[in-house]
């Protein structure tokens, strides 16, 4: 990602993109290099990313095959709602 002065330059993210993704929340301002701390959210984020990898090589490579559902699968499985958001949980 190229960056200006006033900072992160804006672009389309691609889901090829994920692997490399990196967010900046973490980093301390004013820190060129030195270590990073990593937060739960960045480790969830890496780790899902790896599990995609896995499964993009997965598909490449033949061994898992990504079908759509039929209309009777569809009928027998049908999406579930979605969960409320909890604000304030404690």
């Amino acid at each position: 990602m190229f960056t200006s002065r006033d900072g992160p330059a804006i672009r389309e993210v691609l889901p090829a993109d994920a692997a490399n993704l990196r967010t900046t929340s973490s980093w301390r301002a004013g820190d060129e290099g030195g270590d990073r701390v990593n937060t739960p959210r960045d480790r969830a984020e890496q780790k899902r990313a790896e599990k995609l990898a896995v499964v993009r090589d997965q598909v490449e490579s033949g061994s898992l095959l990504i079908r759509k559902m039929t209309d009777e699968e569809r009928r027998r499985y049908p999406p579930r709602p979605g969960r409320p958001r909890q604000f304030g949980k404690r």
